[in-house]
C-alpha cells in the first residue's frame, strides 16, 4: 500500500498501470541525483563506451592497471588493520 500525493488517497499497486515503455535511466536522471552521482556515472559511462573501440582500448587497460598497482597497498594496509598512516610516516621520516 503506498500513499497518494493527493490527501487520503491510497494506492495499491494492483492500481498502477504503465503507460508508455520504460525506459533506462541516463546519468542525470532523476534529477534529484548528487552532483557527485552523476558525474561518476557519465565518466564511467564514457569509459565504456570508449573502451570498446580498437583505438581506445590499449590506453584505458594501462591507465587503469597503473591506477590499480597504486591503490594496491592501501588493500593490504587495511586486511592487516594499519590504515596506511604508519607506513606513510615511516616513508617520509
Amino acid at each position: 500500500m503506498f500513499y497518494s500525493s493527493n490527501p487520503g488517497e491510497k494506492v495499491k499497486i494492483c492500481d498502477m498501470q504503465m503507460r508508455g515503455t520504460p525506459r533506462d535511466l541516463l546519468p542525470g536522471d532523476p534529477i534529484c541525483s548528487p552532483v557527485a552521482t552523476v558525474l561518476a556515472e557519465a565518466t564511467t559511462q564514457l569509459i565504456r563506451i570508449l573502451h570498446r573501440t580498437d583505438h581506445w582500448t590499449n590506453c584505458i587497460n594501462k591507465i587503469m592497471m597503473e591506477r590499480l598497482r597504486k591503490i594496491k597497498p592501501c588493500f593490504r594496509d587495511s586486511a592487516n588493520g594499519t590504515g596506511g598512516g604508519e607506513e606513510r610516516r615511516d616513508e617520509i621520516r
